[in-house]
């Protein structure tokens, strides 16, 4: 009877460790799941930027371009499409406990920037797409004033643009603190690329009237 009792015993003891075991186990591989979606997230997060760049860079490409036909008074229907931000709209709350304070502020800061270019996109295609008509149906209606407003809404777009894609760079050349202080060497390099952006206009509208509206015509073409 002892020995029963003995036996039964050990199979209850056994039976009880290996429940222990494989809910152990279970939670174990849960818990490397959880971790492993969340370094996946961040990984994205960070390929995203990447993508991001790249459409920014078209963007930017766009833009030179109608600045310069602007300087010659010619009009293009061209705009640059929308940035999307699908992982970062979707999974970014999923890893922002795991991220620091600086990778917060910098990914907030970053797609901060983006729904505002976003914004001017919508903005700009839409008054693009009255100044084509207003073009098509009369190429010398539009006044040195009209001309020059344009000039000025693309400029600063321009510059968000070029802005952004500089806080990208710094986010993936300094992932673990992308962070930008008020003060010292990085920050004196953010100021100083505000003003090559401004110059960089500058050398633009130089550079536009010295070519010929042929050349241009031909730069539109090939956009």
């Amino acid at each position: 009877m002892d020995i029963d009792n003995l036996l039964t015993n050990e199979k209850l003891i056994i039976t009880l460790i290996s429940a222990i075991v494989a809910l152990m186990f279970g939670q174990l591989v849960l818990y490397w799941k959880y971790r492993h979606n969340k370094c996946c997230f961040k990984r994205a997060l960070l390929e995203e930027l990447v993508d991001i760049d790249t459409s920014l860079d078209s963007a930017i490409a766009i833009c030179r371009q109608k600045l310069t036909m602007n300087v010659h008074k010619l009009h293009s229907g061209s705009m640059p499409l929308p940035v999307g931000s699908y992982i970062f709209d979707n999974y970014y709350k999923e890893v922002a406990s795991d991220l620091s304070s600086s990778q917060r502020r910098s990914y907030q800061l970053i797609h901060h920037y983006i729904k505002d270019i976003n914004a001017s996109i919508e903005y700009l295609t839409l008054k693009n797409i009255e100044a084509s008509e207003a073009h098509f149906l009369s190429p010398n209606s539009v006044d040195e004033k009209h001309r020059r407003l344009w000039f000025d809404r693309l400029a600063s777009f321009y510059e968000i643009l070029c802005i952004t894609r500089w806080h990208i760079a710094h986010h993936l050349e300094n992932k673990r603190n992308p962070d930008l202080p008020y003060t010292g060497e990085t920050y004196e390099k953010y100021m100083a690329f505000q003003n090559e952006i401004r110059l960089s206009i500058k050398d633009l509208v130089d550079e536009a009237h010295k070519m010929p509206t042929e050349q241009v015509m031909t730069k539109k073409a090939f956009l």
